[in-house]
């Protein structure tokens, strides 16, 4: 079978403080997009793993497969193909979206239908932002990823721009940790985790452009650093990609879905 795993875009994501655990304490608005990897699994005689651009020994679609062969006891073997298309280490929970659509497909595959909340426990055993793609619907996800309000929106359409920057998700909240931190207004209070570390300028830069170019709202999604910009319409998207498509390393049109929930 071949899957599609959708990415995400953070509207706004707020840092409510540390928890004891360690884990930071968030409140974000995550919407489903229209930009997908490709997960081709099937059964076969020996385990079989394709993955372009990433480490495949830290590969979460292996520690998917892991956590998957241990709540369930089956241990056939399996071919995984991924096809990346969402940029890694750019916000925009690539690595999260494979990790629990592989799952869901494992799942399917071997008809050993695990209830919503297996699923959900399982995906919070691989990460913070992962719970989003179980039901991948507009969610308002809160505490340290654990806890999930689907809302309603109307489908919104926009720019997305990547510049070929990797952004460690740990290093931006260590960062983040060592600044004194006030209430303050910004729509993503990661911004303040980059300062320091990465070109936070550049993301600046690319916030302006995108909103000089036609996008009624821009900012960085996740931990970044990946920019997005929204319009009012498919057809104004198309006018702003192309004013700028030829400024960065990857610009493209997008717009929220109602994914496969469970």
């Amino acid at each position: 079978m071949i899957i599609k795993a959708n990415a995400k875009i953070n509207k706004y994501l707020k840092v409510l403080g540390k928890r004891e655990d360690g884990f930071h304490e968030l409140e974000t608005l995550m919407i489903p997009i229209d930009l997908y990897d490709y997960i081709e699994i099937e059964k076969s005689e020996c385990d079989l793993f394709e993955c372009l651009g990433e480490n495949i020994e830290d590969n979460i679609v292996l520690k998917a497969l892991k956590l998957f062969r241990e709540k369930t006891g089956i241990n056939e073997s399996v071919k995984i193909k991924v096809t990346k298309n969402i940029p890694i280490g750019a916000g925009l929970g690539g690595g999260s979206s494979d990790a629990v659509f592989t799952i869901k497909a494992l799942n399917e595959l071997f008809n050993t239908c695990l209830s919503k909340k297996e699923l959900e426990d399982m995906a919070l055993e691989l990460g913070s932002d992962t719970l989003f793609f179980v039901n991948n619907k507009p969610q308002i996800i809160s505490g340290r990823g654990e806890k999930s309000q689907i809302v309603e929106l109307e489908k919104i359409y926009g720019v997305l721009v990547f510049d070929g920057d990797f952004y460690s998700t740990k290093l931006v909240f260590e960062n983040f940790d060592k600044k004194e931190v006030k209430r303050t207004e910004l729509n993503n209070d990661l911004l303040l985790g980059i300062e320091g570390i990465y070109n936070i300028e550049k993301i600046q830069n690319i916030k302006a452009i995108l909103l000089e170019s036609g996008c009624y709202y821009s900012e960085m999604t996740g931990s970044g650093s990946s920019v997005f910009g929204l319009c009012r319409t498919r057809k104004e998207t198309e006018t702003v990609c192309e004013k700028i498509k030829n400024k960065y390393l990857k610009v493209v049109c997008f717009e929220s879905i109602e994914g496969k929930g469970v």
